[in-house]
Protein backbone atom coordinates (compact mmCIF):
# COMPACT_ATOMS: atom_id res chain seq x y z
CA UNK A 1 0.00 0.00 0.00
CA UNK A 2 1.11 3.51 -0.79
CA UNK A 3 1.50 5.66 2.21
CA UNK A 4 1.45 9.39 2.60
CA UNK A 5 5.17 9.35 3.20
CA UNK A 6 5.74 7.56 -0.11
CA UNK A 7 3.57 10.08 -1.91
CA UNK A 8 5.35 13.01 -0.25
CA UNK A 9 8.68 11.48 -1.13
CA UNK A 10 7.56 11.13 -4.76
CA UNK A 11 6.35 14.75 -4.82
CA UNK A 12 9.62 15.90 -3.25
CA UNK A 13 11.61 13.91 -5.79
CA UNK A 14 9.52 15.36 -8.62
CA UNK A 15 9.97 18.90 -7.27
CA UNK A 16 13.70 18.28 -7.01
CA UNK A 17 13.71 17.09 -10.64
CA UNK A 18 11.73 20.18 -11.72
CA UNK A 19 14.13 22.42 -9.79
CA UNK A 20 17.12 20.70 -11.42
CA UNK A 21 15.52 21.12 -14.85
CA UNK A 22 14.80 24.79 -14.14
CA UNK A 23 18.40 25.24 -13.03
CA UNK A 24 19.55 23.60 -16.27
CA UNK A 25 17.25 25.90 -18.29
CA UNK A 26 18.55 28.92 -16.38
CA UNK A 27 22.14 27.81 -17.05
CA UNK A 28 21.35 27.35 -20.76
CA UNK A 29 19.71 30.81 -20.91
CA UNK A 30 22.82 32.25 -19.22
CA UNK A 31 25.05 30.44 -21.75
CA UNK A 32 22.94 31.75 -24.66
CA UNK A 33 23.03 35.26 -23.18
CA UNK A 34 26.82 35.04 -22.83
CA UNK A 35 27.12 33.82 -26.42
CA UNK A 36 24.88 36.63 -27.66
CA UNK A 37 27.00 39.11 -25.72
CA UNK A 38 30.12 37.65 -27.37
CA UNK A 39 28.48 37.91 -30.81
CA UNK A 40 27.47 41.51 -30.09
CA UNK A 41 31.02 42.31 -28.99
CA UNK A 42 32.41 40.71 -32.15
CA UNK A 43 29.94 42.63 -34.31
CA UNK A 44 30.95 45.83 -32.54
CA UNK A 45 34.61 45.02 -33.25
CA UNK A 46 33.79 44.35 -36.91
CA UNK A 47 31.86 47.62 -37.13
CA UNK A 48 34.78 49.48 -35.55
CA UNK A 49 37.19 47.86 -38.00
CA UNK A 50 34.95 48.74 -40.95
CA UNK A 51 34.75 52.31 -39.67
CA UNK A 52 38.56 52.40 -39.48
CA UNK A 53 38.81 51.02 -43.03
CA UNK A 54 36.31 53.59 -44.25
CA UNK A 55 38.26 56.37 -42.53
CA UNK A 56 41.50 55.11 -44.10
CA UNK A 57 39.90 54.94 -47.53
CA UNK A 58 38.60 58.47 -47.06
CA UNK A 59 42.12 59.59 -46.13
CA UNK A 60 43.54 57.83 -49.20
CA UNK A 61 40.90 59.45 -51.40
CA UNK A 62 41.70 62.86 -49.91
CA UNK A 63 45.42 62.29 -50.50
CA UNK A 64 44.79 61.21 -54.09
CA UNK A 65 42.67 64.31 -54.61
CA UNK A 66 45.51 66.43 -53.22
CA UNK A 67 48.00 64.69 -55.52
CA UNK A 68 45.69 65.23 -58.49
CA UNK A 69 45.32 68.91 -57.59
CA UNK A 70 49.10 69.25 -57.27
CA UNK A 71 49.64 67.53 -60.62
CA UNK A 72 47.09 69.87 -62.18
CA UNK A 73 48.96 72.83 -60.69
CA UNK A 74 52.27 71.48 -62.03
CA UNK A 75 50.71 70.96 -65.46
CA UNK A 76 49.34 74.51 -65.40
CA UNK A 77 52.75 75.86 -64.39
CA UNK A 78 54.47 73.87 -67.13
CA UNK A 79 51.95 75.22 -69.63
CA UNK A 80 52.71 78.75 -68.40
CA UNK A 81 56.46 78.12 -68.73
CA UNK A 82 55.97 76.72 -72.24
CA UNK A 83 53.90 79.77 -73.19
CA UNK A 84 56.56 82.08 -71.79
CA UNK A 85 59.31 80.22 -73.65
CA UNK A 86 57.28 80.49 -76.84
CA UNK A 87 56.92 84.24 -76.23
CA UNK A 88 60.69 84.55 -75.64
CA UNK A 89 61.40 82.56 -78.80
CA UNK A 90 59.04 84.81 -80.76
CA UNK A 91 60.73 87.91 -79.33
CA UNK A 92 64.19 86.54 -80.16
CA UNK A 93 62.99 85.81 -83.67
CA UNK A 94 61.73 89.40 -83.93
CA UNK A 95 65.08 90.72 -82.61
CA UNK A 96 66.95 88.53 -85.10
CA UNK A 97 64.76 89.81 -87.92
CA UNK A 98 65.36 93.40 -86.81
CA UNK A 99 69.12 92.81 -86.59
CA UNK A 100 69.04 91.31 -90.07
CA UNK A 101 67.18 94.41 -91.30
CA UNK A 102 69.74 96.69 -89.59
CA UNK A 103 72.58 94.66 -91.10
CA UNK A 104 70.95 94.92 -94.53
CA UNK A 105 70.51 98.67 -94.07
CA UNK A 106 74.14 99.06 -92.95
CA UNK A 107 75.26 97.06 -95.96
CA UNK A 108 73.18 99.35 -98.18
CA UNK A 109 74.69 102.44 -96.49
CA UNK A 110 78.19 100.99 -96.90
CA UNK A 111 77.52 100.25 -100.55
CA UNK A 112 76.16 103.74 -101.07
CA UNK A 113 79.17 105.29 -99.34
CA UNK A 114 81.46 103.16 -101.43
CA UNK A 115 79.65 104.31 -104.55
CA UNK A 116 79.87 107.95 -103.45
CA UNK A 117 83.56 107.56 -102.63
CA UNK A 118 84.26 105.91 -105.97
CA UNK A 119 82.35 108.60 -107.82
CA UNK A 120 84.27 111.42 -106.09
CA UNK A 121 87.64 110.17 -107.23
Amino acid sequence: MITLTDTLTDVTDTLTDVTDTLTDVTDTITDVTDTLTDVTDTLTDVTDTLTDVTDTLTDVTDTLTDVTDTLTDVTDTLTDVTDTLTDVTDTLTDVTDTLTDVTDTLTDVTDTLTDVTDTDH
